[in-house]
């Protein structure tokens, strides 16, 4: 009987806890162009304690992952050197890919439009609720209106009037 609760709690954290469904980074950028929604780029490494973390304290953060609805999520992991990348054209091997985006180590976040053109590049761990008000920030394209993330942090509503 104790082996039923135990594998009924492993099989409900996994279900609750557990992070979005990524997609390749080629394919992520023809959906997000395709579906017209932005799209998060997670790059990680195995051997990484703050990728680690992110994924535990953020991917797998449950109001995170509703902010993250709408989203086009894609997780490229450097230490499989043998991926290749499209991009504008453009075939990129993972050190072109890092370059090309100014990934310089990880955990890295890299976000790109509904066009698939990059937005901005997030290096290192970032908490919870400043992650979900970055997801907001892109959700509501207020980059595009020149509103700075500051002053959109400190009031959320000159990107909504607009």
């Amino acid at each position: 009987m104790k082996n039923i609760y135990l594998i009924f709690f492993i099989l409900f954290n996994i279900c609750v806890f557990s992070m979005p469904k990524s997609v390749s980074f080629n394919e992520g950028i023809k959906i997000g162009i395709k579906d017209k929604k932005p799209v998060i780029v997670f790059v990680s490494s195995d051997y990484c304690k703050w990728c680690s973390k992110m994924k535990e304290e953020i991917f797998s953060n449950k109001d995170v992952i509703k902010a993250m609805e709408g989203f086009v999520f894609v997780i490229v992991n450097i230490d499989n050197s043998f991926q290749s990348f499209e991009y504008e054209g453009k075939k990129l091997s993972l050190p072109d890919f890092m370059g090309f985006f100014g990934v310089r180590g990880t955990p890295t976040t890299i976000f790109f439009d509904s066009k698939g053109m990059l937005i901005t590049v997030l290096p290192g761990f970032v908490q919870p609720d400043i992650y979900i008000k970055i997801l907001e920030y892109i959700k509501l394209a207020c980059y595009e209106k020149n509103i700075s993330f500051k002053d959109f942090s400190s009031s959320p509503k000159k990107c909504v009037k607009r």
